[in-house]
């Protein structure tokens, strides 16, 4: 067997071990990137595990159903990201997986995800989406709070994208700081996960009748009840939550800790340590906003995205 041991430019390290001379495209797995040897180019597949026409570098992470990888497509020569599920471990795993590509596939938005591509392998399906390096608003959050203008700015892109997804019939339910992603050079807003996402008019609903989806902290009274009835006004609930928790660090509702019959009680009694509790030093303007978002009764909140965008807006233009 002869070992080699190359270097990206990028600092990392990549050893091979093969029987035979090294006359590889090789592939670094931090950055994606080849790493060129002398001699002729040759198949590499057999050190990275493949799907399609893409090599997958190293786990992202996982949940329930599913394992979102770095990989790395031949074709494009780019990094992406791709979401594996495995339609074994669930029989509404198909039907979850084709509804989530579905959605994808009809938004096109610069603060949405961007789907590449999908496809099959065997009992699992994939699909291809942009890789972006950076971090989600949790894990900011995690480190320490954003500015009261950063807050604001994310909340403003969050509902822009929330704007155009309604305008396309779509409502996201699962709003919360885990699932807005701030990319590395920009700071760009990201929405993540749709795979909850609802389409308004469609009559067949992955959600039976009084379930319950979403993340209880985040979720208006109304989902808390039903998810299958909620329109957009949920999501608006949510950013409001989402906003909340990015001004002081606690989510609303954070004193039950995660027992559901205290927080549904206090949901539907609208009774919890409020934003000024938290927080005293936040703008009284910006606090009206964080509440009129999380008002308990659907038609007391703004009544669209483009309502809760205006009323930032002006926000922004105060502390910024």
């Amino acid at each position: 067997m002869k070992e080699y041991n190359l270097r990206c430019r990028c600092g990392n390290s990549v050893r091979i071990v093969t029987p035979k001379e090294l006359r590889a495209n090789v592939i670094c797995q931090l950055c994606g990137k080849s790493i060129y040897s002398k001699g002729p180019k040759q198949d590499t597949s057999k050190y990275y595990r493949r799907v399609g026409n893409y090599l997958l570098l190293k786990s992202l992470g996982k949940g329930g159903m599913s394992e979102v990888f770095l990989g790395y497509d031949e074709n494009s020569h780019e990094k992406v990201a791709i979401k594996i599920t495995d339609t074994t471990k669930d029989i509404y795993a198909q039907r979850h997986f084709d509804r989530e590509v579905d959605v994808l596939s009809r938004l096109h938005h610069p603060n949405i995800i961007r789907l590449r591509g999908w496809g099959k392998e065997g009992d699992q399906v994939y699909y291809v989406m942009d890789y972006l390096p950076g971090q989600t608003v949790e894990d900011v959050l995690q480190r320490g709070l954003p500015t009261v203008g950063e807050a604001l700015h994310i909340a403003y892109y969050t509902l822009d994208a929330l704007q155009y997804a309604h305008s396309k019939s779509i409502i996201h339910r699962d709003i919360k700081p885990g699932n807005i992603y701030l990319t590395a050079d920009d700071r760009t807003v990201k929405i993540l996960d749709l795979g909850i996402a609802k389409a308004i008019y469609d009559e067949n609903s992955l959600v039976k009748t009084g379930e319950m989806i979403g993340t209880i902290f985040y979720m208006a009274l109304e989902q808390f009840k039903d998810s299958k009835r909620v329109d957009h006004r949920a999501d608006i609930y949510a950013v409001g939550a989402t906003l909340f928790r990015m001004l002081c660090r606690y989510p609303p509702f954070a004193e039950h800790g995660r027992d559901l019959h205290k927080i549904f009680m206090s949901k539907a009694n609208d009774s919890y340590i409020g934003l000024l509790e938290r927080k005293p030093d936040i703008p009284q303007t910006v606090v009206g906003v964080v509440d009129k978002a999380m008002a308990r009764d659907a038609d007391e909140r703004y009544q669209t995205a483009e309502e809760m965008k205006e009323a930032i807006y002006e926000q922004l233009a105060s502390v910024c």
